[in-house]
């Protein structure tokens, strides 16, 4: 891929108009709150990887999965441990508008991927479990049952 490239980049105008994906390689990562705490090694783009997932679950031990992903993807990950704070969902908020207040003004040198897709796929995650979860409480009220999410 490098080859692909000039040597002496100086304006957009230079860079091919496409790209082999066979010479690109990309690292996985795996971030909490924009930390990386776990990183692959560099793998092909457009390759699958397989990523081997779990949690315990008291009763029951370990639960794993196995899931086959394309490298070059982008994926988010959340969990409804008995619901989600009001503290949760407004940070969520306030960071979506910061980001839409920083492309509004043209502000791009700061944000990331994360900042970007991160935070749209993470607003979807938990808008999916407020929407479930306020399901569950407005259909077992007439009912007279009580709601345990597992």
């Amino acid at each position: 891929m490098l080859d692909q490239l000039p040597d002496n980049l100086e304006s957009e105008d230079q860079l091919p108009s496409c790209l082999s994906s066979n010479g690109i390689q990309m690292i996985g990562e795996i971030t909490i709150d924009g930390e990386v705490v776990q990183q692959t090694s560099p793998l092909g783009f457009g390759n699958t990887a397989i990523a081997r997932m779990g949690y315990v679950m008291p009763e029951h031990g370990w639960r794993m999965k196995e899931n086959n992903w394309v490298v070059g993807e982008y994926h988010a990950l959340g969990l409804d441990l008995h619901g989600l704070s009001q503290q949760q969902l407004e940070s969520v908020q306030a960071d979506l508008t910061e980001v839409q207040n920083q492309l509004e003004a043209e502000e791009l040198a700061n944000l990331t991927k994360h900042d970007l897709v991160g935070n749209i796929l993470q607003t979807g995650i938990m808008g999916y479990f407020a929407m479930t979860a306020m399901q569950d409480k407005l259909s077992a009220k007439p009912a007279n049952i009580v709601v345990h999410r597992k």
